[in-house]
């Protein structure tokens, strides 16, 4: 890590958990604000700017992004409980992924980046949920096997019939088993007088790892992805781990990598000491930091090369592009080769008429197939955590 990079964390940790907030005094304040703009943490860090001589450059950068950032926040926020008063309009249960379910758990939900809108409601109601989107506005720009994703109002909104995506069938069959009374158990979010409907402290923690282990093995996990792990485990009693949560992540094969992630948490962001963590692997602890900062917010900068599995990552990539633009294939496997012809041919020709440069897709791929070696070392859904 550099200067800027500890000076990030150290104020992160400040942010999230009270800490003392130090810098160099030497500070580079345009580099350590470029990477606070890179992990989205403009706005959760900015009240801390002023224990600080910050260059008055700088700092205006800061509260114009942070600005931009709060509207898009308020913009963000507003639409999730549309998409609520949308499913409940219809009848068709609905719980919110991450977005407001993981920004309660910080000191200020409002100063959390938000991204996308994702939403789970349940596979039997899946077609329904697809229709009533369309028929109000919303257009489909993508689907895959697990969501499909929307765009309105230069908002994107993500339906989901699974949480994430998985490497084996016990593991899908795992945390099926432990979602499946997750619109049951779900519990209210409040905010200026609207309300949606947001996991129990059980289904978030599962979920939160599921997708951290995702998206760690398809693009890296960035900064904002680690907070929203430390807030949850902060707010939980260590009875909550110890008694309910790891027989689940043991099921799951992820409780060796939840014990990293949390001990990584701990030595980076000022977590307390979680003595179920304890026996966790954290001899990975600098690397995963390295790649964070390498990933940026949730894997978006990652941009990392060199690899031998590409043909992997190849499939991977077109299987999704064949979904997305055949939905049929999802349901039909026998249909892809023909959608993978298609795929394949519509590239090669974008690539020879100029529109698309080789050295991009050679990097795609390249990053794809490192990822899954970077998950390898990292242990994710070992068969050893199973047993």
């Amino acid at each position: 890590m550099n200067d800027a990079q500890k000076t990030v964390l150290n104020l992160t940790s400040a942010a999230l958990f009270g800490n003392p907030a130090s810098v160099p005094a030497e500070t580079d304040w345009q580099a350590v604000y470029d990477e606070i703009k890179k992990q989205e943490l403009v706005s959760l860090l900015l009240p801390l700017a002023s224990k600080f001589d910050i260059p008055d450059g700088v700092l205006k950068q800061w509260s114009e992004d942070r600005d931009k950032y709060l509207l898009n926040n308020a913009r963000n926020i507003s639409a999730h409980f549309t998409i609520q008063k949308l499913m409940d309009s219809a009848d068709i249960p609905c719980v919110i992924l991450k977005g407001v379910a993981s920004g309660s758990y910080y000191p200020d939900y409002l100063t959390r980046a938000y991204g996308d809108v994702d939403f789970l409601v349940p596979d039997k109601y899946y077609k329904r949920a697809d229709a009533l989107l369309r028929k109000t506005g919303y257009e489909l720009v993508r689907s895959i096997d697990k969501d499909r994703k929307y765009l309105r109002n230069s908002l994107h909104y993500e339906l989901h019939r699974d949480v994430a995506e998985f490497p084996d069938a016990a593991s899908k069959s795992a945390a099926g088993k432990y979602l499946s009374d997750i619109f049951e158990q779900a519990k209210e979010f409040k905010h200026s007088g609207a309300k949606c409907m947001v996991p129990s402290d059980r289904h978030h923690a599962v979920i939160l790892m599921v997708h951290s282990a995702e998206h760690l093995w398809s693009s890296g996990i960035g900064l904002r992805h680690l907070s929203d792990w430390a807030v949850f485990v902060n707010k939980m009693p260590d009875s909550f781990f110890e008694k309910e949560l790891q027989p689940i992540l043991r099921d799951l094969k992820l409780r060796r990598f939840c014990g990293t992630i949390t001990n990584l948490c701990t030595e980076h962001l000022g977590l307390r000491r979680c003595k179920w963590a304890e026996e966790a692997a954290a001899d990975y602890a600098s690397d995963l930091i390295e790649d964070l900062f390498k990933s940026g917010s949730f894997g978006h900068n990652y941009t990392d090369q060199g690899s031998e599995k590409t043909y992997k990552a190849f499939f991977s990539i077109l299987n999704k592009r064949t979904s997305a633009l055949f939905p049929a294939t999802i349901k039909h496997p026998v249909l892809r080769p023909a959608g993978w012809a298609f795929v394949t041919n519509r590239y090669l020709l974008k690539l020879i008429s100029g529109k698309r440069n080789t050295d991009m897709a050679r990097n795609m791929l390249q990053r794809r197939a490192n990822r899954q070696e970077f998950s390898d070392k990292w242990h994710l859904y070992e068969k050893s955590d199973h047993e």
